[in-house]
């Protein structure tokens, strides 16, 4: 998954649809080979979910000292099982949680999290959702 200029997502050049990644042995050490999906780290992910089966990437990073974990379309649109499964997940742990679907930006969490989410996505939280939505 790459960034364009214009901030939109673009699929990396290797992604083979219903399979993964093309070039898997030659792929460059950064940032595929050191880069680690909550698939591959998070005990609690359903086998279901890995990348190349649903079509979707879980990622936890730290931003601005806040930690959250992003969820994106891989391929295909989101399917509804898997953000379904990540909403609850998210709600139930009390943890920070921003969804990608159709080049759009979704979220919820705490109130530091939410002020970052409103300030780097201003159009959403102004115009799509209302100020208190998320």
């Amino acid at each position: 998954m790459g960034m364009k200029d214009d901030m939109s997502l673009s699929p990396c050049s290797f992604v083979q649809q219903g399979f993964g990644c093309g070039a898997y042995e030659e792929r460059p050490m950064l940032p595929c080979k050191l880069f680690k999906c909550d698939y591959l780290t998070d005990p609690t992910m359903p086998d279901s979910f890995k990348p190349s089966r649903s079509n979707a990437i879980f990622t936890t990073r730290k931003i601005k000292g806040i930690e959250y974990t992003m969820l994106i379309e891989a391929g295909r649109k989101l399917d509804s099982e898997v953000l379904s499964w990540a909403i609850s997940k998210h709600l139930e742990e009390g943890t920070n949680f921003a969804w990608r679907v159709l080049e759009n930006i979704f979220w919820i969490g705490d109130e530091p999290f939410n002020n970052m989410m409103a300030e780097d996505y201003p159009l959403l939280t102004e115009t799509s959702h209302g100020k208190d939505t998320h």
